[in-house]
C-alpha cells in the first residue's frame, strides 16, 4: 500500500473487486486523493487499481450476484464503473464507504 501523505485521511479495509466473472480479493484503501485496490497474491488477476477521487462521478450501493446487498458501485466520469464487495451483508461498512466517498466528491 502507498504511504499516506501528510494531510491525507484514509480508510483501509478488505474488499473484493469484480473483474469479469471473478471477484478478486484484496485491500481497498481510500484517501482524500485516491482510491487504491491491491489484490492478494493468491488471486489469478493481480492487477492493481488506482482511481483519482476527482475521476469519480457517483458511488451507489449494489447487489452482489443480484442477491447480497453488500456491493458498492463506483461510477467514473469516463463512463466506466467498478463493483466492490464490502464487508458482510449485515455490516455497516458499505454505508461508511459510500458516505466517505460522497463527502470527497461533493
Amino acid at each position: 500500500m502507498p504511504p499516506i501523505e501528510e494531510g491525507e485521511n484514509s480508510i483501509d479495509l478488505g474488499a473484493n473487486l469484480k473483474r469479469g466473472l471473478e471477484y478478486v480479493g484484496g485491500r481497498l484503501k481510500i484517501t482524500n486523493e485516491k482510491l487504491y485496490f491491491y489484490p492478494h497474491f493468491l488471486n489469478i488477476q493481480k492487477r492493481k487499481l488506482v482511481i483519482a477521487i476527482n475521476e469519480i462521478k457517483t458511488v451507489n450501493k449494489g447487489r452482489i450476484l443480484g442477491i447480497s446487498p453488500n456491493g458498492v458501485v463506483i461510477h467514473l466520469k469516463d463512463g466506466t464503473s467498478h463493483k466492490f464487495t464490502i464487508g458482510m451483508p449485515w455490516s455497516n461498512k458499505k454505508a461508511e464507504i459510500i458516505n466517505y466517498i460522497d463527502s470527497l466528491i461533493a
